[in-house]
């Protein structure tokens, strides 16, 4: 299973995909695993709730980053980088963006990323539906923030591009060593394990994964 996430990556291999149930567990373990009271996150709006959600209800100072569609719906670097300080932890963003669908280009992806390097911070990017929007399998997907950042996290699962909700498989990816730790170590008091059936129904799709995509498209 893991080796068949690494195909959608182009720098990871499987030490660095951590399985979840579901990119919505995926965005809760590192929530969980990264951010206590009183950290400072940033967040685009509007977005899938749990990415300002969870880590308010954490205790984190949450400051929003909002979409406009006089800008495309697309976060304006100006206004992300005003928002951010030496004390801004994770900066949460969603590609392809859900509700709106817009997509963020390598481009304005490193730029993102450029920002929170200037701060430290992470970067999690929700990427349940990266590919849908695209016609190659693999090769022409949207860049994947854990491919462009060295401390980004990328959160996706089988359930939007290859419709296989059913198995409940997500993961993340990052070449973080400090999030792989904290994320590991926090997995098996949360989770231990994800079901053994499930990620071999999965590694089969993922094998397929052109075939899926070309029909879910």
């Amino acid at each position: 299973f893991r080796k068949g996430v690494c195909g959608l990556y182009k720098t990871l291999n499987i030490e660095n995909i951590v399985p979840t149930h579901g990119a919505s567990g995926a965005n809760h373990h590192v929530f969980y695993s990264l951010i206590s009271p009183g950290d400072r996150v940033v967040s685009i709006m509007p977005t899938y709730q749990q990415l300002y959600s969870i880590p308010e209800s954490l205790g984190a100072k949450v400051k929003i980053c909002r979409l406009r569609e006089e800008n495309g719906f697309l976060p304006d670097l100006a206004e992300l980088k005003s928002l951010v300080d030496g004390k801004t932890k994770l900066i949460c963003i969603n590609n392809p963006n859900n509700p709106t669908g817009v997509l963020m280009d390598g481009a304005l992806l490193r730029s993102v990323a450029e920002i929170a390097a200037g701060c430290g911070a992470w970067v999690l990017c929700d990427e349940a539906y990266r590919g849908l929007n695209h016609t190659q399998y693999g090769e022409n997907f949207a860049p994947a923030m854990a491919d462009l950042y060295e401390k980004g996290v990328s959160v996706s699962s089988m359930s939007k591009v290859f419709s296989m909700a059913g198995v409940r498989l997500g993961w993340l990816a990052t070449r973080d060593e400090q999030v792989l730790r904290a994320c590991l170590s926090h997995r098996d008091y949360n989770m231990i394990s994800c079901g053994m059936l499930d990620e071999q129904i999965a590694a089969l799709a993922l094998a397929h994964g052109d075939v899926l995509l070309k029909r879910n498209q």
